[in-house]
């Protein structure tokens, strides 16, 4: 069953690394609620606080731009992806305010290095949250302006394979302070697994920001970020090399250059967006890169992030209009959650038979020695011959996107090693063709005292077992596996997902 767990302020880091021990240990699947400091780690309360040199926020703070972590996830391996949804972002926790500020010499319009000018007075602007607005002062007494809130994620990221990075530093192999407004409720941030466990973490909460972040400090605030953690492979991810930003309405990819400009950061979340479509879409490079040049858009996070983008409807029109009917895709990404139930006869009879350990104490031929049930099931193949093998399966994400069956022969399986859980779903015909139905999927938890006997044409899929690896024993047709499996792909964007 999926859970959820919190992440107190206390739990913050202050850089991506792989050895920083996990504050917590999840699953696929699983929530997790996270309080995040604001990036100056609460030094700035009042209008005379006026943002520090870094120098002075290490000494007092210990660093800056903090997060928040790091989570491990089960079975997260390098080459992976974490799919993390955004579900809620809450600005304030024990201060409800933040503040956005004028550092001298820091900024877009302004450079303590390299120029003439003399540099901006800082000054710092406490703007309290009401009602779902932001009050901001003014310079002329006793004016304000109200602007709403639109409260986004400022880092997030993984631990990088190797070297250990700042939580204020950016780039493609953990993603990190990006800036986005884009990160926020209803979308989906898809990063790479460097490490074992991925060791997600999440900070820097932002009640509001304008394109570009041109003062180096949006409206900075504590927080609580809400997020669903699932594990993809890079496949299921159509992962390529940038850290990506999906909603229901478009797909992107976040071009971070290291510490380069904006313009190099387009170059690289637009190339890594025109190899996702062909990957995922089957749109040809040429067409991607014309279709982006006429309809890409560009969202600016701070001076050295910005996020690539298309509009889904975009796609659709071009596969609805370059593919035959029975190829096109859609290209919305659906997850159907289902609950892993236990195993019973009763249950498991619409797939086949169920054979758990008898206790109705009434078995066919009683001894002293020992108690045998006959015929819990009979089962038989097409060829008349059975082989029996033992399989050993690899923990992980509870999920599929395929489901397979054979029409000539049921199948045994028991596990030996660990429970096991395995997803059936019904047949369901379309356009006079068999499909799995996959929208009536059930799953089933099989423990080592259990068995299963798969019926002919019953839609499955192979055993995920609970632990790091499972060896079961499995009993078809010889050569069931050449000749007699139908495997079938779910629809494009469909997943079946099973929550313990």
């Amino acid at each position: 069953m999926s859970k959820t767990v919190r992440l107190g302020i206390e739990q913050r880091q202050f850089s991506y690394e792989k050895k920083t021990p996990p504050a917590v240990t999840i699953q696929s699947g699983d929530t997790v609620i996270f309080e995040t400091e604001d990036a100056n780690c609460g030094l700035i309360r009042k209008e005379t606080d006026l943002w520090p040199e870094f120098e002075k926020i290490y000494e007092a703070a210990g660093g800056c731009n903090p997060v928040t972590g790091p989570v491990y996830v089960e079975g997260a391996k390098e080459g992976d992806c974490l799919a993390v949804e955004i579900l809620e972002v809450t600005p304030g926790l024990a201060f409800q305010g933040g503040y956005t500020s004028i550092q001298s010499g820091v900024g877009v319009l302004e450079d303590i290095l390299g120029t003439f000018q003399e540099p901006l007075e800082a000054k710092t602007r406490i703007c309290p949250f009401k009602d779902g607005k932001i009050t901001m002062k003014l310079e002329e007494p006793g004016a304000h302006l109200e602007i709403p809130m639109s409260p986004f994620v400022g880092s997030i990221g993984v631990a990088p394979k190797y070297d250990r990075r700042a939580s204020f530093y950016q780039g493609s192999e953990w993603c990190g302070n990006i800036d986005l407004p884009e990160v926020r409720p209803g979308a989906t941030v898809v990063l790479p697994v460097n490490v074992e466990g991925g060791l997600l973490s999440v900070g820097d909460v932002h009640a509001c920001q304008g394109d570009g972040e041109i003062t180096g400090c949006a409206l900075e605030c504590q927080g609580t970020v809400k997020v669903r953690v699932t594990l993809l492979s890079r496949e299921e991810a159509h992962y390529v090399g940038c850290p990506q930003v999906n909603t229901d309405e478009w797909i992107g990819s976040i071009g971070l250059p290291n510490c380069s400009d904006l313009t190099a950061a387009m170059k690289i979340g637009y190339t890594d967006l025109v190899r996702r479509m062909e990957r995922e879409f089957g749109i040809a490079q040429c067409d991607g890169y014309m279709l982006l040049n006429l309809a890409g858009e560009v969202r600016v996070g701070n001076e050295m992030s910005c996020l690539c983008r298309i509009n889904r409807r975009f796609l659709k029109k071009y596969i609805d209009q370059a593919r035959p009917d029975n190829e096109r895709r859609d290209t919305t990404m659906s997850v159907l959650n289902i609950q892993a139930q236990p195993l019973t006869r009763e249950a498991f009879a619409p797939y086949g038979t169920a054979i758990c350990i008898p206790t109705d104490g009434n078995p066919d031929r009683p001894t002293d020695r020992f108690n045998f049930w006959p015929k819990l099931s009979l089962y038989q193949c097409d060829s008349g011959i059975f082989q029996i093998g033992v399989s050993t399966f690899f923990k992980r994400p509870f999920r599929t996107v395929n489901m397979e069956r054979h029409f000539k022969t049921e199948e045994f399986m028991t596990p030996l090693t660990g429970p096991i859980v395995i997803v059936f779903c019904p047949n369901k015909q379309v356009d006079g063709k068999d499909q799995p139905d996959y929208q009536k999927a059930e799953a089933f938890l099989i423990t080592e005292k259990q068995a299963v006997v798969v019926g002919k044409e019953v839609w499955h899929w192979t055993p995920m077992p609970l632990e790091n690896e499972t060896s079961i024993i499995c009993s078809f047709a010889e050569d069931t596996q050449k000749y007699d499996l139908d495997v079938q792909s779910l629809p494009s964007g469909e997943v079946v997902q099973v929550v313990l």
